[in-house]
C-alpha cells in the first residue's frame, strides 16, 4: 500500500489480517481489513443513503496525514458523496492486491501448502497404523 501511495495514516495497513483454512480438498486464504480496505483498490462510488459521518472522519484523518488544509475537507467529502472518489470516477485501480498476489507468490504458497498437507497426511497415516 505504501508503494502505491495508499498509506496516508497507516491505519488500513495495520488493520490487515489473514487466515488460512485447510480441508481435505481445498485451501482457503482469507485477507481481511478495516472499513477502508474495501476502497483501497478501486475507490468508492457515490453515497447511496444518509451517511454516518464515517467518511468525513476518515477524510479528516487522511487530509491531516497528507498535509491538506482542514478547510478543504468539507468540499472533498461533498464530492465523494456526490460523485465517488477520483479513482472510482476514472475507472482506475491501484493494483494493491494484484501487484502482491502474483503467479510466483501463488506458486510459493501452493508449494508451502503442499508441504504442510504432505506432513499432515503422513501424520494421519502413521496414526492410522498405530490403531
Amino acid at each position: 500500500m505504501a508503494a502505491k501511495g495508499a498509506n496516508a495514516t497507516g491505519k488500513t495497513s495495520r488493520s490487515l489480517a489473514y487466515s488460512i483454512t485447510f480441508s481435505p480438498t481445498s485451501v482457503q486464504f482469507l485477507l481481511t481489513g478495516g472499513p477502508g480496505w474495501a476502497f483501497v483498490e478501486q475507490g468508492r462510488g457515490p453515497t447511496k443513503r444518509d451517511g454516518t459521518g464515517e467518511v468525513y472522519r476518515a477524510i479528516e484523518e487522511w487530509a491531516q496525514a497528507r498535509g491538506i488544509p482542514a478547510s478543504r475537507v468539507p468540499g472533498i467529502v461533498k464530492t465523494i458523496h456526490e460523485k465517488g472518489t477520483r479513482l472510482h470516477r476514472q475507472g482506475l485501480r491501484r493494483d494493491i492486491y494484484t501487484s502482491i498476489i502474483t503467479d510466483k507468490r501463488i506458486a510459493l504458497i501452493t508449494e508451502g501448502v503442499g508441504i504442510i498437507a504432505e506432513r499432515e497426511t503422513a501424520s494421519d497415516i502413521v496414526q492410522a497404523f498405530k490403531i
